[in-house]
């Protein structure tokens, strides 16, 4: 009884000292692709295909929703949404604002696709 209630005790101070468990994980890198002789390349080539090349890239945890951002400059950005002025993430899926394109979701590292259907 006693090693029971000392092995929950030490479970519980684990995971409080740990910050908890957030189920979410998002991929967090950037690109920008370019033409290079007769190819197309890009500046982080695994960011390019999270599902091929996923074991390449950071995850990192989320508590609100994992985002692809396609930004004027032609950067592509994927991570876990923090938040940014006049930017709504509550809905999953995409939407331009602010200058960017914005896709959402909310599932373990869905921020996989580049589904940049509304550019402006």
């Amino acid at each position: 009884m006693m090693l029971g209630l000392s092995l929950y005790l030490s479970f519980v101070g684990l995971v409080s000292s740990s910050g908890g468990f957030s189920p979410l994980h998002c991929y967090d890198c950037n690109f920008k692709t370019f033409t290079y002789g007769n190819g197309l390349k890009a500046t982080h080539q695994a960011c390019v295909d999270p599902e091929k090349y996923g074991h390449l890239l950071a995850k990192v945890p989320c508590d609100t929703a994992c985002f692809n951002r396609l930004d004027e400059n032609g950067f592509v950005y994927r991570g876990c949404y923090t938040g940014n002025f006049g930017v709504d993430s509550s809905q999953d899926g995409c939407s331009f604002q602010v200058g960017a394109t914005w896709c959402f979701c909310r599932m373990y590292l869905c921020n996989t696709a580049l589904n940049f259907t509304l550019l402006p």
